[in-house]
């Protein structure tokens, strides 16, 4: 007599899950392939950027005229450290920091979009080819964005 063995419907969610954590990792790992196209992928540099743009705002904002009396170098080194490498004035570079921080803003919108979808379309899976049409279309959106 041969005995049929089925899988447990615990054993099936628990495969289920471990696919859809190996989809998470792959979904994020590839997120940042992409957005190292983009920014600069070292440890840190995320924030230096953001610290630009935050100084470039104040700068403008603040319409400073530079000159060494007014110490406006102490108050926006990042901007002063790259006067004449990035731009030639203090004003150019920090137009500079802001139209590539408007850059990364509108791409940095659009790949999380793709990657928040993708990651919940892998949560709500029922099956491994569920899982596997959303890496699909996860792949199909990166193309569509220059990725």
């Amino acid at each position: 007599m041969t005995r049929i063995f089925s899988r447990s419907e615990i054993s099936k969610a628990l495969e289920l899950n471990g696919c859809r954590s190996k989809a998470r990792d792959q979904i994020n790992k590839r997120m940042d392939e992409i957005r190292s196209q983009f920014i600069t992928p070292i440890t840190g540099q995320q924030m230096i950027y953001m610290a630009k743009e935050a100084e470039a705002l104040a700068y403008v904002a603040a319409s400073v005229e530079p000159s060494t009396e007014t110490g406006w170098e102490q108050d926006y080194p990042f901007i002063a450290g790259e006067v004449g490498s990035t731009g030639s004035s203090a004003y150019e570079v920090a137009q500079v920091f802001m139209n590539l921080a408007s850059q990364w803003r509108y791409i940095g919108a659009q790949l999380e979009k793709v990657r928040i979808e993708t990651l919940q379309a892998v949560g709500l899976a029922q099956s491994q080819a569920d899982i596997d049409a959303a890496l699909s279309q996860f792949e199909a959106a990166l193309g569509g964005l220059g990725g």
